[in-house]
C-alpha cells in the first residue's frame, strides 16, 4: 500500500499528467478550448483549472444552508479607443443590455444598446483572463448592428472548437425577421465576426434551439398560424411545417436527437424531423406541409402549472446525445409557494407505439422560481446544473446528478450565490465549470468568482 501511495503521489507530480486530466476535464465540461493556454500554465493553475468543477460542485454541496460568498468581484466598464469612437460615431457607452459567459468563464459577449438617432446596437467580445486568476477587460473583438432591433438568440462553438457561432435575429418589419449566423475564430491574429447564414423568417415572435448544424424555430406566420423550422445552417438546407393552434407564448422548443419538442403548460408536443431540401431564399416562396405530432402527452396534477423546459447546452458542435428535462411550476407546494415537478423525457424513435409516457418523474422540490429559465443544463463535475435569478439580487443553483436509463435521481442540491446587491438583476449567467457568474444591474456588469485563486 505505502508503495502504491508513492507511485500515485509520483505520477500526481508530473505536468503531463494534469495536462491530460484538464483536457478530459474540458471535454467532459465542454469547456471552450482557448480557455486555458497549457504551454504558459504554472502546475498549481493545471491542477486548480482541473479541479475547478470538483471544487465548485462541493461548495454548492457544503453551503447549502447559507448564501454562497464570493471572492472576487470585478465592475467591467466599457472603454472605447479613439478609433472605435470615430468607426461608432459614439464617445463613451455607460450601460450593458445582455451578457452571456463563454462555457470555461473567460470569454464574455455583451450587447449594448447605442445611444444613437438610428435604432442599433454595439457586439462586444471580452477576455476577461482565466477565472480566479483576477479579472481582465481586454476586448477581442466588437461589430455593429444597425439600423434594426437586435437579439441574441444563442451561442455555440465552431467544429474545430477555436471560434465561436454567434445566433441572432433583426426585426425587419412587423412580418419578417432575419436570423443571422456569424462565426468569430479567436486563433486569428485579429478577431473579427463574419457571416456564415442568413435566413430570412416569414412570421414573428421568434424561439430557437442550436444542435450542432441544425438551428430549429418556432415562429407565427404572416398568416398568424404557428409554424416552425428546422434549418441545416451550413448546407442551406431546411423543412417547415405549420402546427395548428399547437403554441402558446411561453413554449419551448428542442432539437432533441432527431425529433423537435415543444413545450407548453400541461403538455408538450413531439415530431420525427422531416427530410430537409435546398432552402427557399425569398420568405414568401416558402411552401409549409402539414406534419402531424408523432405524440402529444399531456402533464396532470393540482395547481396552476407553468412549464418549463431545458435541455443540456449547445455546446456541441457533433450533434452528440442530448439530455431533456421538463419541468412544471405549480402553486400548491407548502404555504402555497411554488412546488417544482421535475421529469426527464426518455430517448425517442419513431415506433408510435413506444412514444406514451415519454416522461419519467424525478424527485421535485419547493422553488423560489417565479419565471422562465433562460439558459439551458451545464455539466459541472459529475452533474448537471441550472441557474435563475431569485428577484432579491441573489441567484439560485440548482444540481442533480445526471439521471440513469431508468430516470431516477438520487439528489438535488440547491444553493443560493450571494452577488453583493439587493437590486432586480436584468442578466445572470453562469459558467459551472468555473465558478464564475456575470450579472447585470441597472445596466451595470459585474464579474464574481466563486473560487478562490490557485
Amino acid at each position: 500500500m505505502c508503495q502504491t501511495c508513492k507511485l500515485i503521489e509520483q505520477c500526481t507530480m508530473q505536468r503531463i499528467v494534469w495536462i491530460d486530466a484538464l483536457h478530459r476535464m474540458m471535454e467532459v465540461n465542454r469547456i471552450f478550448k482557448p480557455t486555458f493556454k497549457v504551454d504558459d500554465m504554472s502546475q498549481r493553475q493545471l491542477e486548480h483549472a482541473t479541479l475547478a468543477p470538483f471544487l465548485f460542485s462541493s461548495r454548492i454541496t457544503k453551503e447549502t444552508g447559507s448564501a454562497i460568498e464570493p471572492y472576487i468581484i470585478q465592475k467591467v466598464s466599457h472603454v472605447l479607443s479613439k478609433k472605435e469612437q470615430a468607426k461608432y460615431c459614439i464617445e463613451t457607452l455607460e450601460s450593458f443590455d445582455s451578457a452571456y459567459l463563454v462555457p470555461g468563464g473567460r470569454f464574455l459577449l455583451t450587447v449594448t444598446t447605442l445611444p444613437t438617432s438610428e435604432e442599433s446596437s454595439l457586439v462586444q467580445l471580452w477576455d476577461l483572463g482565466v477565472p480566479s486568476e483576477g479579472i481582465g477587460r481586454t476586448r477581442v473583438s466588437s461589430m455593429k448592428i444597425v439600423g434594426h432591433a437586435f437579439y441574441m438568440l444563442a451561442l455555440n462553438i465552431t467544429p474545430e472548437g477555436n471560434g465561436l457561432r454567434l445566433f441572432s435575429h433583426l426585426s425587419l418589419s412587423k412580418e419578417v425577421e432575419t436570423i443571422t449566423v456569424q462565426e468569430i475564430i479567436l486563433e486569428s491574429p485579429e478577431p473579427k465576426f463574419q457571416s456564415i447564414a442568413t435566413m430570412k423568417l416569414p412570421g414573428t415572435n421568434i424561439r430557437t434551439d442550436v444542435h450542432g448544424n441544425l438551428l430549429a424555430a418556432k415562429f407565427d406566420s404572416v398568416q398568424c398560424e404557428p409554424a416552425v423550422v428546422v434549418w441545416d445552417f451550413v448546407h442551406d438546407l431546411a423543412v417547415s411545417w405549420k402546427c395548428g393552434n399547437s403554441f402558446s407564448w411561453d413554449s419551448m422548443i428542442h432539437l432533441y436527437n432527431g425529433f423537435l419538442v415543444i413545450s407548453k403548460p400541461r403538455t408538450f408536443l413531439a415530431w420525427g424531423v422531416p427530410s430537409l431540401l435546398p432552402r427557399e431564399l425569398k420568405p414568401e416562396h416558402w411552401r409549409f406541409i402539414w406534419w402531424p405530432p408523432l405524440v402529444e402527452e399531456e402533464h396532470t396534477g393540482p395547481g396552476k402549472y407553468h412549464t418549463l423546459s431545458i435541455s443540456d447546452s449547445h455546446w456541441d458542435s457533433n450533434a452528440n446525445p442530448r439530455s431533456l428535462i421538463m419541468m412544471n411550476i405549480r402553486g400548491s407546494g407548502l404555504n402555497g409557494a411554488p412546488f417544482l415537478d421535475v421529469y426527464k423525457m426518455r430517448q425517442m424513435d419513431g415506433n408510435s407505439q413506444r412514444l406514451a409516457n415519454l416522461l419519467t418523474p424525478l424527485e421535485g422540490f419547493q422553488t423560489d422560481i417565479t419565471h422562465s429559465i433562460k439558459h439551458a443544463l451545464y455539466p459541472c463535475d459529475d452533474r448537471l446544473c441550472f441557474c435563475y435569478c431569485r428577484g432579491d439580487g441573489r441567484v439560485s443553483v440548482c444540481t442533480f446528478p445526471v439521471p440513469d436509463n431508468i430516470g431516477h435521481i438520487s439528489q438535488i442540491t440547491r444553493a443560493v450565490l450571494s452577488t453583493d446587491t439587493d437590486g432586480q438583476l436584468t442578466s445572470e449567467d453562469l459558467c459551472a465549470g468555473s465558478g464564475r457568474l456575470c450579472i447585470i444591474e441597472m445596466k451595470e456588469l459585474r464579474v464574481l468568482d466563486y473560487l478562490p485563486p490557485p
